[in-house]
Formats: C-alpha cells, structure tokens, sequence
C-alpha cells in the first residue's frame, strides 16, 4: 500500500515500534487540538462529574455519592486536582489525553495480537482518526468514555494473549482492565461476563479443560462476587450502597415483567394508528425491525462510513488473516454489543451512540484487515483516494469549526451591560458554571423559575438568562409574561447554531443601565 506510494517509498526503513510511538505522539496531539476546539465548552454531563470531584477533594464523601455513584472517573479528577493544584475542568482535559493516548496504544496492540503486519497498523489507526463521531465529537467532550474505550480495549488485548496461552497473569490482566473499564460505564460487566463463555467452546479441547479456563478466566470476578455477598450479609454493606450494580439486575428484572408489555402496547399503536387494519399483524415486527435498525444505524455512526463500506464489501477473504481467537473475540463482542444495546432501548427507549462504542472499536479492526487485503488488487488511484478521504476526515476532526456556545455566549453578554455586582439568574447549568455559580443539581430552568416565584424571589435578581426549551412551549411566554410583570425589559437575545437554540437577556428597568433596557431588543447572531 504504501510503499508504492512515492510519500511512503522508505516506510521500512522505520521500524514498527517507531510507528507505533509516532502514532501515540500525533494521538496526544489530535486530543489536546480537539479539546482546544472546544474553547472551554463542557458538556452537561460533565458538571456533574466536575461537582462530584469538587466534593470528593473536599472529602465530602456523602454528597459526592449521593450526586452519582458511580465515582471512579470524579474520583482521578480530584486526585489530579488534589495533587497538582490545577483546575478540575483543566485535569479533567490532561486526563482525558492520557486516556486517548492508552487507548490508542491499546488499540494497536489489538491489532497486533490479531494478526496485523504493519501495512494494517497503518490502515487501522487511520480508520480509528477519521472517525467523525469517536474523535470528532466525543473526544473533545470530557466525560468518562475514554477512560472506558482504554480499559475495554486493553482488556481484549489481554483475552486474545490468554485464549493463545492459558496463563494466569493474563487472565487476571483481562479481569482487571474489564473491571476498570466497568467502573467507568457500567454496561462493560456484560462483555466481563460473557468474553470468559469463549473458553467453553474452544474445539478439541475436553470439557474438564474448558471449565478449568472458565473458573480461571472468572476467578477475579468470583472473588469479587463472594466478597460482596459476605459484607452484605453481615451487613457490612448494604445492597443500595451497591451503586449501579443494581441497574444490571434491574433492568433484566425489568425488562422480563413489564418491558415487554410495554413494547406490545407500542406495537398496538403502529398497528392502529400508522398500518392500519389491512396492515396491523405486521406492527410487531414493524417495531422490532425498527428498533434494531436503529441500533444499527447508531453502530455504523460510531465505526464510521468508510468501516461500513469496508466491512459490507462482499468479498471476505480477508477474515482468514485474523487470528483464530480474535475471530472468536470479535463475533462473541459483536453479539454482546447487540444483546446490551437491545436490553438498553427497551427499557428506555433511549439509545445514545456511546453505548454501542464498544462494538465500534471491533469494527474498526475487522476494517484495517479488509482494507490491508482489499488494496493488495486496487489501483494506485485506488489507494490515493482512500487515502485522501481518511485524510480530509481527520483534518474535518480537527478543524475548529466556531461551534456557537449560546450559554457562554450569554454569560459575556452579561458581564458586558451589568456591573459587577448584579445578582444574575441562569437557567442553564452551563451558564452558571461559565458564570462560577454554584452547582444546582442541573435543575430544568423552568422549575426553577418557577420555584423562584412561589418563594417571592422574582426581585431578588436584578437580570434573568432564560433559555426556552423546544419540549416545554409555554416556559417561553410564561417567563416574559412572569419578567414583564415585575418590570424586567429584554435587552438581547442571542441566537444559537441556526438559530434552533436561543437565550434572552432581562434587565430590570430601574437599574442603572435602564436606559439602554428600555431600547429596542438588540438581536444578535
């Protein structure tokens, strides 16, 4: 591939090892540019993280739990925090690249135990950079997934060395990284509990064997699992101090009782009020259809377009270039991938992309072995071009596109037409963290103005930042007609990305700068 590149003539005269470190190198790069392209913007899930880590730091151990209980990734970022003096915002940005890096090197080292050479190193890091939703969004978003993706590929990487060499030391090794990659999304304890069944069906091999490989495959887990039972039966710990463990008994229990009914009622609707009598025996599977279609379309954003055409390219030659125990590894990971993701949206209705990221990585790695086998019969221009898209994808990733930042927006407005003493109310959990407000337990806007009214503490702020929400028509007129009331005068309002997100800027008339209140609204793009 390369080498008939003229660019890439004397890629052998660096070593495997020096690609591999050169490629973590433009890893740290990539993440530092992508989280300098955010330009401080978090994510509201983040400043639950973040307040969780304040507290921690400040050894309010209660509230932390009680905020999430789920706390290893607030628990680095107080260590950080605690251990250098940097801002949690800024340690959570270092602890996000550190992690990027290790799964990247992770990642590599999965497709080496999988049987790469390094014309499919090159191909498969390449893949992974291009990707528009792994790098190009979730990446500059400080939230617990990286440390997840670094774990969980790791803790492949030690399944493939131990299915080929039974040791103990790797066995453990791939307990561990699934157990910290648990720690940071809870859903992982399915693949913890499902990659270990591979051992029970290795061929030609007797089954006195295969349950000693199982037991040794599990025996962190076990411990672990006779621990708990032992602290809670002395009652040393109680099952609701379990955090988000419970969720996994939960949503099976639920899903089994009333989920299912649910579904049928969903079915029930489609059949009547969108097939029609001619057509409503077909609602369910409708449904069903619907439901796993999205589950797929979620998967392939992950992967990407590329891995998608790659890996649906009918031509297959390419599989046996994968290790035998990786093959395994990844049709085991892909089944798992689609039974969590199913049980996830039935029980919610809900899926988020990141759920599916764990199947995601897989189909990255089955895509640097097709295109290493497919590109041995293409063109120059073949090549060229492939090679041009992946390039333009990472170059798309990193650009710094302007996003708009309405809630940040909104707060330097304010600092521009108030003193600095005004007591300012923000809707947004954002806006009071670009404001240094404290945290508020992401209340919704709406029940808090509320709230503020029933308590007679309209007057009490001297500007209002409210933000409408699409799903809540009526917190619109009833803020201006609420604000109007108690003499407040819009003064600005500023639009968001295509202006399908906005905030308007109260002021009360009797403040010094009523003069420029009672103007005509200034809009602002």
């Amino acid at each position: 591939m390369f080498a008939r590149l003229p660019f890439f003539a004397h890629r052998q005269s660096i070593s495997l090892s020096t690609w591999r470190w050169l490629y973590l190198l433009l890893a740290l790069l990539i993440a530092i540019k992508v989280m300098a392209n955010q330009h401080g913007w978090v994510n509201n899930d983040s400043l639950l993280y973040f307040e969780q880590a304040r507290l921690l730091a400040a050894k309010e151990w209660s509230a932390a739990f009680q905020l999430f209980s789920w706390p290893l990734y607030a628990g680095l970022l107080a260590i950080i925090h605690t251990l250098s003096g940097l801002e949690i915002q800024t340690a959570a940005q270092c602890l996000n690249a550190a992690c990027f890096v290790v799964f990247v090197a992770g990642f590599q080292q999965l497709l080496l135990v999988a049987g790469a050479k390094q014309r499919t190193l090159h191909w498969g890091v390449w893949l992974l950079f291009s990707t528009t939703y792994l790098v190009g969004d979730i990446l500059g978003m400080l939230l617990r997934d990286e440390g997840f993706w670094a774990a969980y590929t790791w803790g492949l990487v030690y399944w493939c060395r131990y299915a080929e060499s039974h040791q103990l030391k790797q066995a453990l090794a791939f307990q561990a990284c699934m157990v910290v990659a648990t720690l940071f999304r809870i859903e992982v304890v399915a693949y913890l509990v499902a990659i270990p069944l591979l051992s029970l069906i290795a061929p030609a091999t007797g089954w006195r064997k295969k349950i000693s490989r199982w037991l040794m495959a599990n025996v962190l887990a076990i411990a672990v699992i006779i621990i708990l039972i032992m602290a809670i039966v002395s009652g040393v710990v109680k099952p609701q101090q379990l955090g988000r463990l419970q969720e996994v008994s939960s949503q099976l229990t639920q899903l089994f009782t009333h989920r299912l009914d649910f579904i049928d009622q969903k079915a029930d609707i489609l059949g009547q009020q969108v097939l029609g009598n001619l057509l409503d025996d077909y609602a369910r599977i409708s449904l069903w259809s619907a439901l796993l279609l999205i589950i797929l379309l979620k998967t392939v954003k992950v992967a990407g377009y590329p891995t998608l055409i790659l890996l649906a390219w009918p031509k297959r030659a390419w599989w046996g270039s994968i290790n035998i125990h990786m093959q395994r590894l990844m049709a085991l990971t892909l089944i798992t991938g689609l039974v969590v993701s199913t049980v996830i949206i039935l029980n919610t209705f809900v899926l988020s992309s990141r759920y599916v990221i764990a199947s995601g990585i897989v189909m990255l790695c089955m895509a640097a072995f097709a295109i290493s086998h497919f590109e041995r019969c293409w063109p120059r221009w073949v090549i060229r071009l492939w090679m041009l898209i992946m390039a333009l994808m990472v170059l798309s990733n990193v650009w710094d596109h302007r996003a708009i930042d309405l809630d940040r927006d909104a707060v330097n407005a304010v600092k521009k037409i108030s003193a600095a003493d005004s007591r300012v109310f923000y809707d947004t959990e954002n806006a009071r963290f670009y404001a240094k407000q404290p945290f508020l337990h992401r209340i919704d806007g709406y029940k808090r103005l509320k709230q503020t009214e029933a308590n007679g503490q309209i007057d009490a702020y001297d500007i209002y930042v409210i933000s409408p929400h699409h799903d809540i028509p009526a917190y619109e007129s009833y803020a201006t007609q609420l604000l109007n009331s108690h003499h407040f005068v819009l003064t600005k309002t500023l639009y968001g990305w295509r202006k399908k997100s906005k905030a308007y800027i109260f002021i009360k008339s009797d403040k010094k700068n009523a003069a420029s209140a009672v103007a005509p609204a200034i809009t602002e793009k």
